[in-house]
């Protein structure tokens, strides 16, 4: 007998904004829509890598890793991740 106990739709992903290109993967729940896991290499268009980006749920709430990320870059790229994030939502990534 087979009892799934979790099950999630996943892919590879592409975001690019005014300042960012971000790629990786991620894993999201089929029935809501929440993104559940979000892994991301950051780079600055025109000026390079920025760092890599770790997200994943814990107790309901999406809680985030980010290594390598420069101080003065950390709120736009925060922002340029919840932007990425309501895209995989709304499933126009």
């Amino acid at each position: 007998m087979v009892e799934i106990t979790n099950r999630s739709n996943s892919g590879e992903l592409k975001y690019t904004d005014a300042n960012y290109e971000m790629a990786g993967d991620f894993r999201q729940d089929p029935s809501t829509n929440n993104v559940i896991t979000l892994n991301l290499s950051v780079n600055k268009i025109n000026d390079g890598f920025m760092g890599n980006v770790n997200g994943y749920m814990e107790n309901g709430e999406l809680k985030f890793n980010m290594n390598q990320i420069p101080l003065a870059e950390m709120a736009s790229i925060v922002t340029a991740i919840a932007n990425c994030i309501n895209e995989i939502k709304e499933g126009t990534v």
